[in-house]
């Protein structure tokens, strides 16, 4: 592991609509244990940044190849994986019986030399790769299916999200097609993802559950019953609500706003790194505020003695204070060691 590396992280929050900052500090694996196509990833161990228990979140950083490096890409990641679990969110409020999650992912810069991440929790139990962004589906689950399923209807037949993979019924690495090929990243095929879903899909009880058009029938016409009617026009009203086109019905346009969010939040990050160093670089005689503070102290120290003069009790009183209180604050920070070496050897 790397040695403690201070960051920043930020995290989109579905619920809220916003980029969130929190300021941590990382260790970093000097390995990778695992790779794509694309990408490498690498354990990694979060702290508090204020707390110096030893404790930490254990997770993992993903990080582009040489070949793929780009701000951009990191940004992507991050915001097509929180679409992707205001989804589910959204997929959990049906009532089916089955609830589902995206593991938070976030865009990690990393103090020294703005190095970008993205960061989520580690995932542990038997890995799955559900379906993928190109029609196959490997394995018999029936949720992730349905899920994809109802990403398309749900917004309005302009996405869909596809490529489920995780752990049980977490999720990760999602891909959205988006019907004009617009935002979520490198994997949207668009269009032809889409109906490459579409034409492999199989309706199960969960889409049924869902009332979901079979898009094998979508040519075909039949008399609705007064339960389907009933459902169907539930749905429509659930879809017509404010809040829910705000969550759901996710647009390359909006997208293309919140990642402009998200870089104009990390730039100015950026913009006050650059003025913290530039302040500290800057010689004594060139920072004012400082040119008057000898006379202060001399002041200070004046009136220190002409008290002590008139109250020489209180002096020694004092200076057993001060005694005491350096006693105490040194072992204090021999504590704070002993306690930092046990949480990172």
């Amino acid at each position: 592991m790397s040695s403690l590396l201070p960051a920043s992280k930020f995290t989109f929050d579905p619920q809220n609509s916003k980029w969130v900052r929190e300021r941590v500090r990382v260790q970093i694996a000097k390995h990778p244990f695992a790779q794509g196509g694309m990408r490498v990833v690498y354990r990694m161990r979060e702290f508090d940044e204020k707390i110096n228990n030893g404790e930490y979140v254990e997770g993992v950083a993903k990080k582009f190849k040489p070949e793929c490096e780009d701000k951009q890409y990191y940004y992507d990641e991050a915001m097509t994986q929180m679409v992707c679990e205001s989804y589910a969110q959204e997929f959990n409020r049906r009532r089916t019986g089955v609830y589902i999650g995206f593991l938070p992912v976030s865009v990690l810069r990393l103090d020294m030399d703005g190095i970008l991440y993205n960061s989520e929790p580690y995932l542990r139990g038997d890995y799955l790769k559900h379906n993928d962004n190109s029609g196959h589906v490997d394995t018999e689950e029936t949720v992730p299916q349905a899920f994809s399923h109802f990403t398309y209807e749900a917004s309005n037949q302009t996405l869909i999200v596809v490529d489920i993979q995780g752990v049980g019924d977490y999720y990760t690495d999602p891909q959205i097609h988006s019907f004009n090929g617009e935002g979520f990243g490198l994997g949207n095929l668009g269009g032809s993802g889409i109906k490459k879903f579409l034409q492999t899909h199989r309706c199960n009880k969960i889409c049924k559950a869902l009332n979901l058009r079979d898009p094998r029938k979508a040519g075909q016409v039949k008399k609705e019953t007064d339960g389907e009617m009933a459902r169907r026009l539930q749905e429509e009203e659930i879809r017509a609500a404010p809040e829910y086109r705000h969550k759901c019905q996710w647009t390359s346009a909006r997208y293309e706003d919140e990642i402009d969010n998200l870089s104009d939040m990390i730039s100015g990050v950026m913009d006050q790194r650059r003025k913290e160093a530039a302040l500290q670089q800057q010689p004594r005689s060139a920072q004012p505020h400082q040119s008057q503070k000898p006379h202060h102290h001399q002041q200070h120290q004046h009136q220190q003695h002409h008290q002590n003069v008139q109250n020489p009790h209180h002096s020694h009183h004092h200076q057993q204070q001060q005694h005491h209180h350096h006693q105490h604050h040194g072992q204090q920070q021999a504590n704070s060691r002993r306690q930092q070496n046990q949480g990172y050897n």
